[in-house]
């Protein structure tokens, strides 16, 4: 059986697509196009590696943004909303409570307290998998151990 799959190595058509664009909202002419390319290794955007790719669009995303022609792209997007999963705001005031209550230093101990927290409460694995319900029983948790709603 014949593998169908698209090997990984390369760069996808929409990581090309997006250098491209950013190519023309640079207003790059080719010898600029070319420098830059070659500056990751290579000679078409098809020959970027995965790590020069990522760097690749890095460095021209920050051109495009500093220059003022293209918007900084997020790297968070916010999962599909599914029947009875709590709001985003539900999400917010769960996540500023804890900051109230937390003794974690850092923004990384924080999340992993948080989601063992979670875990505790209501047995999913992530705040982001709770429910409306879920949501509720995290905040009188938080509220019995002395956060406050603003």
């Amino acid at each position: 059986m014949a593998a169908t799959a698209r090997s990984t190595a390369g760069p996808t058509s929409g990581q090309i697509a997006k250098v491209h664009a950013l190519k023309r909202a640079l207003s790059f002419d080719d010898a600029t196009y070319q420098a830059v390319l070659e500056r990751f290794g290579a000679a078409s955007s098809k020959d970027l590696s995965a790590r020069g790719m990522a760097d690749c669009l890095e460095f021209l995303e920050a051109q495009a943004v500093e220059a003022g022609v293209w918007k900084a792209s997020s790297t968070f997007r916010a999962p599909k909303r599914r029947p009875g999963a709590a709001s985003e705001a539900q999400i917010r005031l769960v996540a500023v409570l804890w900051r109230q209550v937390s003794r974690q230093t850092t923004e990384a101990d924080r999340r992993t307290a948080l989601d063992a927290f979670v875990r505790r409460i209501t047995g999913k694995p992530r705040l982001a998998w709770c429910g409306h319900g879920d949501i509720q029983a995290l905040v009188k948790a938080l509220e019995a151990m002395g956060a406050k709603r603003e």
